[in-house]
């Protein structure tokens, strides 16, 4: 909603000749749910599955209608125990806490000078939801990238190596 249209905006309003703010986002969300399935589907272990399940989340935050920011929390706790295993998850992790600390202190803001949102978009809110789709689509690619596609084989030894991962 940062990007396209401002934050208060009836969900009926329509975008893009024709579709709702509802419609566009749930659609997005129903994405993103497929792409998080593909990477649970392709995890190899129990980081690759914390990272699909952090993404499921942020991208449920970014795109869901009506997203509160306390929705934010969640994603962030699925990152913690994962972003020691690469300087990239902790830059991402620092750029979701930033994110998520200025979404707070934004909506309090305007929560206390009694505002709320304004009509249009803002630069401010430009910036911070151009940054959390960068973090959104740079963790999509390192997820592709980092997990393995499934050999097919139903190997035993690594149904047993993902087992054992797992105890």
């Amino acid at each position: 909603m940062g990007l396209i249209g401002g934050m208060n905006r009836p969900d009926t309003d329509k975008i893009f000749g024709g579709v709702s703010y509802s419609g566009f986002g749930l659609s997005l969300t129903c994405a993103v749910y497929l792409i998080a399935s593909y990477l649970i589907w392709r995890a190899r272990s129990v980081g690759g599955a914390m990272l699909a399940t952090f993404l499921a989340l942020f991208g449920f935050f970014m795109f869901a209608p009506r997203m509160h920011e306390r929705y934010l929390y969640y994603p962030i706790v699925f990152l913690i125990p994962i972003a020691l295993e690469s300087g990239f998850l902790i830059s991402i992790f620092a750029v979701v806490s930033a994110t998520l600390l200025f979404n707070l202190v934004y909506i309090k803001h305007l929560s206390d000078t009694s505002s709320y949102f304004p009509d249009h978009p803002n630069a401010a809110l430009i910036a911070i939801a151009s940054i959390n789709l960068a973090v959104f689509f740079a963790v999509t690619a390192y997820g592709l990238i980092h997990t393995p596609p499934p050999t097919g084989r139903g190997d035993a030894a690594e149904a047993a190596a993902l087992a054992e991962e797992l105890n």
